[in-house]
């Protein structure tokens, strides 16, 4: 809806005009349909929430063509467009006034800003498009910065400062392409005014923000940002249509997207020459699927998500991996601990077929980047390739450490890889081809494996010396591997962080069902965040050992009872899909 236009307008020509934008307003804000199809409302929350689910959620997940997470594609364009009309209006009379129109600063806060890194836009959320040479080179992102930059006027006063310091970060902190050298014209002007002006940019995003709605989680450090990708039965895996993104067939089954000073990774053509196949984090089948195989298919399972501390970088993720077309099953967690990421599998099931666990898969800025195996150089010409047996750590120079508190079996392999772009996009794609230097590393599970798992950590943007250290004493320790419960303990301040598949118990938690647990002591309080990733169950009860615990604060949803070895915690998540919920005990 708009502000009132002047009552006296001085010709016909405002006068029309005046209708106009009245009009314009109040289709933006749905008023003949009483806001169910608002352009500017949540669409989980109110009449919103009875339509197909696309658009923005309250949560920042952006779904378009029903059940495909498009924040950094279709989202973007409507970041774009809508900015343009309310940059038009902004300060005049016909102000755009609708209540729901401080939801755009929440499309920007939750659904954009955790989902880049430095000029880059998470691949995870920008579905088919990554497929097009022309969306590659940080492009994305420089929509994102545009549309923030008109929507300044729009919110005056903190909100337009907020947005300034925002804009003044992501123009500084992308090496790679120049925003100002590519920009147009009137966002030129804008972005010299903001960067002139006296608000100090925001710094770097340190931050872990999860998207339960569209099962996609961003973990951001100083030095990386790490994105994970998974789906379920709520959430599709991939999008193939228009004869696009037609080798996308793991892009959601535990992708781990790995943002680091090397700016330029995820563009100059990675996406066309890495093995599809292979792709880092996920668990699969060796082979080659047919093109577009399995595209726009939900799981049959429940299961994935997480909980986050607040205002922490400390979250727990996970995913029940149900592979289309094959038998593949298997249970998989990121425990987020700061700079630690500790990767843990299990049950990793099929009835045929090899099945491997890929540690990682890295377009190499230099060709012959030191690959260290318990601190002995691999060797760094193309074509090497070994299976390295009693791993305790690996180093890849320029990109960070692996610690294996389990000595493993690790497959090494250096390759050139050549592919055009036509092969994963017949649409837009070029016949030229291109060749990057890859290196990749994955667990072997060996045919048709039962119950197979992994644990390793992965530490991004370490350096050799520090993954040597971390691999004489790791600093997490592994509490459970099993089908019931993975869970890990840090050494530093014994938090714990548990993903219950099942009802199960790890050391001195243990939880009635399907739930993700963080409990982290701090001196005479323990802090609790829990979650139900499956959103299926109204209430999750846990139960922590120890003497003396006591319920300080959590909120109507959560209610406690002392047992004779400690705490029953019970937390209503009936409806609850967007947050997990927090609380905090007390020692007597």
């Amino acid at each position: 809806m708009c502000g009132s236009p002047p009552s006296s307008p001085s010709t016909r020509c405002c006068a029309a005009t005046a209708t106009r934008w009245a009009g314009s307003g109040n289709a933006l804000s749905d008023v003949e349909g009483s806001g169910a199809n608002s352009v500017l409302a949540f669409n989980d929350t109110g009449g919103a929430a009875a339509g197909t689910g696309e658009g923005f959620s309250s949560d920042g997940s952006f779904l378009q063509h029903y059940k495909r997470p498009y924040n950094g594609g279709y989202g973007k364009e409507l970041l774009g467009n809508l900015s343009r009309l309310l940059n038009l209006p902004a300060g005049t009379a016909w102000t755009v006034t609708d209540p729901d129109l401080d939801n755009v600063r929440g499309w920007v806060d939750d659904g954009f800003d955790p989902l880049m890194f430095r000029g880059d836009v998470m691949a995870s959320v920008c579905g088919r498009e990554i497929a097009r040479p022309s969306k590659q080179g940080h492009a994305s992102a420089q929509t994102v910065v545009e549309a923030v930059l008109r929507l300044i006027p729009c919110f005056p006063g903190e909100p337009a400062d907020r947005f300034t310091a925002l804009v003044k970060q992501w123009i500084a902190e992308d090496g790679y392409r120049d925003f100002l050298a590519v920009t147009d014209l009137a966002s030129l002007v804008a972005a010299q005014a903001a960067i002139a002006s006296a608000v100090p940019a925001r710094g770097p995003l340190v931050t872990h923000k999860q998207h339960p709605l569209m099962d996609k989680a961003a973990h951001h450090r100083p030095a990386f940002g790490l994105g994970i990708s998974a789906y379920s039965a709520s959430i599709y895996n991939y999008e193939s249509i228009q004869n696009e993104n037609l080798r996308g067939w793991h892009l959601s089954d535990g992708l781990v997207l790995l943002y680091t000073d090397d700016l330029g990774h995820y563009s100059e053509d990675y996406w066309p020459t890495v093995d599809p196949t292979r792709l880092p984090g996920t668990t699969v089948i060796a082979g080659r699927p047919a093109d577009a195989a399995g595209q726009r298919t939900t799981s049959t399972a429940d299961w994935a998500g997480g909980t986050a501390l607040p205002d922490t970088t400390l979250g727990a993720y996970g995913m029940e991996l149900r592979a289309f077309g094959s038998t593949l099953h298997g249970l998989k967690s990121w425990f987020c601990l700061d700079n630690v990421i500790a990767c843990v599998g299990s049950g990793i099931t099929a009835e045929a077929g090899t099945a491997e666990t890929v540690v990682e898969n890295r377009k190499l800025r230099d060709p012959r980047a030191a690959l260290l195996v318990n601190g002995t150089a691999a060797p760094d010409g193309p074509g090497w390739s070994d299976e390295l047996a009693d791993v305790r750590w690996l180093h890849l120079a320029g990109t960070g450490g692996y610690v294996f508190p389990r000595p493993a079996s690790v497959r090494g392999l250096r390759e050139e890889r050549t592919a055009t772009w036509r092969e994963i996009n017949r649409k837009y794609g070029t016949d030229t081809p291109v060749t990057r230097p890859y290196l990749t590393l994955w667990h072997d599970h060996g045919p048709a494996p039962s119950g197979a798992g992994y644990f390793h950590l992965q530490l991004p943007a370490a350096s050799a010396g520090r993954t040597r250290q971390m691999s004489a004493a790791p600093p997490v320790e592994l509490v459970a591997d099993s089908t019931a419960v993975h869970a890990v303990r840090r050494s530093t301040d014994g938090l714990l962080a548990a993903n219950f598949w099942r009802a199960g118990s790890a050391r001195e938690l243990s939880c009635d069902g399907p739930a993700s647990v963080l409990v982290r002591p701090q001196g005479r309080t323990v802090d609790v965040a829990l979650s139900d990733p499956t959103h299926l169950r109204s209430t999750v009860v846990v139960e922590l050992a120890g003497r003396g615990l006591a319920l300080a604060s959590g909120g109507p949803r959560v209610s406690a009872a002392h047992t004779p070895g400690g705490l029953r915690i019970t937390a209503d998540t009936s409806g609850l899909r967007v947050a997990a919920l927090g609380l905090t005990l007390k020692r007597s």
